[in-house]
């Protein structure tokens, strides 16, 4: 254990990495670091190694950060937590067992450089998704592998706007497992997936409790690359909104020649039948 615990220094003296005694909780010792604080702390800062195991579960904290200056891959426990956040420039994620989390709202919030993410399990607790990749720009494809089958939006309510917003760099997304019957708000949720060309529904994502006017604004806002099977299934999706106004292919964001292409679609002739215009 010594020799194992002098060469994880060495890793985080050559990355310039430091565990803060102020970070860890009382008389707790992590790699010869004692820690100083006492109770709950409303924040903080943990450092992790190369490929390394992080159980923040011993740091007593509400919203814990982690942090990492070069190419980490991400092993974290969140036993006992109930919100989240990762910072900086990590690079890959591995996989988040988030059983007891409430809020996943900015978790990955800004990871430019973020390529990779594992899976996501266990989180059933979780009431809100809101901006929880924005601006996720290196990402290429999300799907199944990290919406595995415990994955759970069921209990998200008011929280999905904005959650995939400026990921420029997606080209696809597997949406199969997400039930969003409960969601009422998915305001700009895909706006500025510029290279976005498919969307894979399941049969539980619904609109049907996007009542508000502005529930759906520039849902799709900027989305140029979508494939005519992709349009055809947003414009299933429309028809169970559950709202009154707003209902145009322009408000939720699809440009005038994605309106007019829908137009000739298999799923328009109902959609129109339900009072949707191209909006154009």
């Amino acid at each position: 254990m010594d020799i194992l615990n002098t060469k994880i220094k060495s890793i985080l003296m050559e990355k310039n990495t430091k565990i803060l005694p102020a970070n860890i909780k009382k008389d707790v010792n992590i790699l010869g670091v004692t820690g100083t604080y006492e109770g709950q702390q409303p924040s903080g800062t943990i450092p992790i190694t190369e490929n390394g195991q992080v159980d923040v579960s011993q740091y007593a904290s509400a919203n814990v950060n982690v942090q990492a200056t070069s190419d980490y891959n991400a092993k974290l426990s969140t036993q006992g937590m109930t919100t989240f956040g990762i910072a900086y420039a990590i690079r890959k994620i591995g996989d988040l067992d988030l059983t007891g989390i409430t809020s996943c709202s900015s978790s990955f919030s800004g990871l430019g450089n973020l390529t990779e993410v594992g899976e996501l399990s266990n989180t059933s607790s979780v009431t809100n998704m809101g901006s929880m990749f924005y601006g996720c720009s290196s990402l290429t494809s999300l799907g199944t592998s990290t919406f595995g089958s415990t994955f759970s939006t069921a209990n998200v309510t008011n929280g999905m706007s904005n959650m995939f917003q400026y990921c420029s760099g997606l080209t696809s997304l597997d949406l199969t497992n997400f039930d969003t019957r409960k969601v009422t708000y998915m305001t700009r949720m895909f706006q500025g997936c510029s290279n976005l060309e498919t969307i894979t529904f399941g049969s539980n994502f619904s609109l049907e409790k996007c009542t508000a006017a502005s529930s759906l604004q520039q849902m799709f806002g900027t989305c140029g690359k979508l494939t005519n099977t992709t349009l055809n299934a947003i414009l299933g999706i429309l028809a169970t909104y559950g709202g009154s106004s707003n209902k145009t292919l322009q408000y939720i964001g699809l440009t005038s020649a994605q309106a007019t292409t829908c137009t000739g679609l298999s799923n328009w002739s109902a959609l129109s039948s339900a009072g949707w215009t191209t909006g154009y």
